[in-house]
């Protein structure tokens, strides 16, 4: 089963979210369950980033690509900017299924040039950026997170 096939259309509703990394304007774009009264974006089958600065812009049209092949799904609940390796940032994400349990919350980082080096148990770099980002990601976590909530209803898509 897809995470497009579990919810009707009627459900469900485009939510726009904004925040900034160092330069860079960090916009999320989240198709998920219209559920007024949940605080944070639950149950999104797709998300969009969009990372601007004044020299480009860039976008990823589906944050979720790197999802596990599990039966399970996972939208992005949180973001954190977070000091990188020579102070060079990293976006740090927290995903969820709305459940509690091991496999119910995973974690993924990337760069401002949207360059994933992390998502969940999948690693895309090596050497001693992996041994940094692994080691960071148990502070990253605690650090203060910027939510995605279901308050902005976006129009453009």
């Amino acid at each position: 089963m897809f995470a497009s096939d579990v919810f009707a259309a009627d459900d469900m509703r485009w939510f726009k979210n904004e925040t900034a990394c160092n330069e860079v304007k960090i916009t999320v774009l989240s198709y998920c369950q219209n559920d007024v009264d949940e605080m944070v974006n639950t149950f999104c089958v797709q998300q969009k980033l969009i990372l601007e600065n004044s020299d480009k812009k860039i976008m990823l049209s589906n944050l979720l690509e790197k999802e596990p092949s599990r039966n399970e799904f996972h939208s992005v609940r949180s973001l954190t900017c977070v000091a990188g390796k020579n102070n060079k940032p990293y976006i740090y994400f927290s995903l969820g299924n709305g459940g509690n349990c091991n496999d119910c919350e995973v974690h993924a980082t990337m760069d401002l040039n949207g360059r994933w080096k992390h998502y969940d148990r999948k690693w895309f770099v090596s050497g001693s950026e992996r041994k940094y980002i692994d080691r960071q990601e148990k502070v990253w976590w605690k650090e203060d997170s910027f939510y995605l909530k279901n308050k902005i209803e976006n129009v453009e898509k």
